[in-house]
């Protein structure tokens, strides 16, 4: 009788584990500039903007000024918390988007960054939550991590329904870094 217990309950944890696995999923879509439509530039200056569509048409801001990028997302990209929010130093986004999905609907995205700057070469992984109109960073995830990739679909799948955008500052996973503000522009947003 104990054995068949014993038994029940590992099939019954393992189908919870199964289905809370199960809720997240990915997606990815490619950020191209090519495929984008061009805003506001000043070549004299160096900065530009363009618009370009995402999972399920989703908006994408994108915009580079003084070597830096920034990438916001939702229905109103231009004006979120993320499309404000870079590192410090000298950086370039990747091109590939990961889009965190729960039951279907997207969540979070994670976006390679690559930074360069005096010598110093990281990359980190940013996760940015998706809130309605509002996105923004809700972590960072250091390329030096084992695993990082999961590290940071991790972060987004135990943290994303908790998250505020208005209150919180961003988490951080790194063996270098204790807090965002060492390596990047990002606190809670204030709007």
């Amino acid at each position: 009788m104990r054995l068949v217990l014993t038994v029940l309950m590992l099939s019954w944890f393992a189908h919870v584990s199964s289905v809370a696995a199960a809720e997240f999923d990915s997606a990815y879509t490619k950020l191209n500039l090519k495929d984008c439509q061009k805003g506001e530039s000043n070549d004299d200056e160096g900065w530009a903007n363009w618009m370009c569509t995402g999972y399920k048409n989703i908006p994408i801001f994108f915009a580079h000024a003084d070597l830096r990028e920034y990438v916001g997302y939702g229905p109103d990209a231009r004006n979120t918390c993320s499309a404000r929010t870079t590192f410090q130093r000298f950086n370039a986004a990747g091109t590939t988007v990961e889009w965190r999905l729960r039951k279907g609907r997207p969540v979070a995205t994670i976006l390679r960054f690559r930074i360069e700057s005096d010598g110093l070469k990281e990359q980190f992984l940013v996760v940015t939550k998706l809130d309605g109109a509002q996105s923004c960073p809700m972590g960072y995830v250091d390329a030096r991590v084992r695993n990082h990739n999961q590290a940071a679909r991790d972060l987004a799948d135990e943290n994303v329904a908790g998250f505020s955008c208005a209150n919180d500052a961003p988490l951080v996973v790194s063996p270098k870094y204790d807090r965002p503000g060492a390596f990047a522009t990002s606190g809670p947003c204030v709007p």
